[in-house]
């Protein structure tokens, strides 16, 4: 892994080197691989706001669900808490409380989304 990678990774809130160990068998091009497999995945960040903007707590829960998976085997722990509270809000049918949430931290889900950009082969 380009040490420059990892270390913006890290910069930006990843725990790269828990991942690696507890995720991905010691293996960085297996972390590496799969972390950069999420540029070919949904916005799930906006699909999340904008089904808060249409009271949508399913399409919310379901966006929500899959983004705390993603960003807990990244061990990206700074964005991915409160996507986990904002799933649980989600989970009882409801969206009061989600957006607040998710605006806190999607400046530096997207900073991490350029970073793997940048690094894209």
């Amino acid at each position: 892994m380009n040490p420059n990678f990892k270390k913006e990774l890290k910069a930006v809130g990843l725990d790269v080197d828990r991942a690696i160990r507890d995720y991905y068998i010691g293996n960085e091009d297996m972390f590496e691989r799969i972390v950069m497999s999420i540029l070919n995945e949904p916005d799930l960040i906006k699909e999340t706001l904008d089904a808060i903007e249409k009271n949508d707590a399913k399409v919310g829960f379901n966006a929500t669900h899959v983004l705390k998976s993603e960003l807990g085997y990244f061990c990206f722990d700074k964005v991915n808490n409160n996507v986990k509270l904002a799933c649980e809000i989600f989970r009882k049918g409801i969206c009061e409380g989600a957006k607040e949430l998710i605006e806190e931290v999607k400046d530096d889900y997207y900073e991490f989304i350029n970073i793997l950009k940048k690094y894209t082969k």
